[in-house]
């Protein structure tokens, strides 16, 4: 019994023994499958929050600053009066084309009075035909003479609201350029106004990248201290400068709040892939001194993992992903993330699938 015990004892240390070298020579790694997806093309660019109007607004008419109702900093809405010039000699001239209109009035209804008179009587053939039509000339005349007053007298009430200053659009007075009692002469600039309640992001990109971006792009704003705020694109222009050979792209930011119109911001613009790509994580990556870039990549052979080394050629990065041009890697091969720095060829592994890049 005591033989048969030990028999038994060295059958299991000596199997202990023999599984032991297998055990040992495989090596610990961590896989990931490669996969297909669309690579995204990460740009930053300097970038410039606009107002959607800013103008240098200016009288109609010449004449002198009486007052101005509004200065810089203030917030106004649109129709509201900036600013007025001294109107008494355009009142003053209103009162005169009033009162000339009155009269032209009176003439009209003494000639159709005229007219009138003179048509009951040629029914009874007590007047003569010449006679009327001069009297219908007189109203016609005095017809046409209220008519200038009225066009006249219309003409003066524009000019005199030229004499007010309204804001075009809500916004802030930017700048003031006119003091009182100062003479302004027409269309001298008096004040920028400066629309605040939508501004826009203005970013020139390079030509490369106009039949690029389209509704898949993905854009933010990054202003202060690397402050980000979702934006979506509002326009592209299609059109190069010459000298540059950039276009505009025009991004309207999630707020407004916190961009100062004039500030400089930077652009993030996600450029999606046409069509997806081969991709592995760049920790799968080995580069080496003379250039060349590969893989490891675990394959089953004899129902063993056994690690083969493939070179590849590296396209875009993104995200933690890289492209991948090879001919023996396709979606769903595992690829090696840690554990590959000092892999050999044939080299037997134990995998464990990696989450990290989920």
């Amino acid at each position: 019994m005591q033989n048969f015990c030990r028999s038994l004892m060295l059958s299991a240390v000596l199997g202990t023994l023999l599984a032991a070298p297998n055990t040992a020579a495989q090596t610990k790694v961590d896989v990931i499958k490669a996969k297909r997806q669309h690579s995204i093309q990460a740009l930053s660019v300097p970038a410039t929050v606009n107002a959607r109007n800013i103008s240098d607004i200016s009288f109609g008419t010449g004449g002198r600053l009486q007052q101005f109702q509004l200065d810089v900093g203030a917030q106004v809405r649109a129709g509201d009066v900036i600013a007025r010039l001294d109107s008494r000699q355009i009142n003053a001239a209103i009162k005169s084309l009033e009162a000339q209109r009155d009269a032209a009035e009176a003439t009209v209804a003494d000639e159709q009075q005229q007219v009138a008179e003179l048509e009951s009587l040629a029914e009874t053939q007590f007047v003569a035909q010449s006679e009327l039509r001069r009297a219908r000339a007189a109203l016609a005349v005095a017809r046409a003479k209220l008519a200038e007053y009225q066009a006249l007298l219309s003409e003066r009430e524009v000019e005199r609201d030229y004499h007010q200053l309204r804001a075009p659009f809500s916004g802030v007075v930017a700048e003031r350029h006119v003091d009182q009692g100062e003479w302004v002469n027409q269309d001298q600039v008096a004040f920028r106004l400066v629309e605040t309640g939508q501004v826009y992001v203005d970013a020139y990109l390079a030509q490369r990248y106009l039949e690029q971006i389209d509704d898949s792009t993905e854009v933010a704003v990054r202003y202060g201290s690397d402050q980000r705020m979702p934006a979506t694109i509002a326009t592209k222009v299609p059109y190069l400068s010459d000298n540059a050979r950039t276009f505009l792209l025009r991004l309207t930011p999630q707020r407004t709040e916190p961009l100062t119109v004039g500030a400089a911001v930077t652009a993030d613009v996600a450029i999606r892939s046409k069509k997806p790509h081969l991709t592995v994580p760049q920790d799968a990556v080995i580069r080496y001194s003379d250039g060349r870039t590969s893989v490891w990549i675990a394959r089953r052979e004899n129902q063993q993992w056994l690690a083969r080394e493939q070179l590849v050629e590296l396209g875009e990065r993104f995200n933690g992903w890289v492209v991948v041009r090879a001919d023996g890697l396709s979606a769903d091969t595992r690829v090696v993330v840690r554990g590959n720095e000092s892999l050999t060829d044939g080299e037997v592994l134990q995998l464990t699938e990696s989450n990290d890049y989920d």
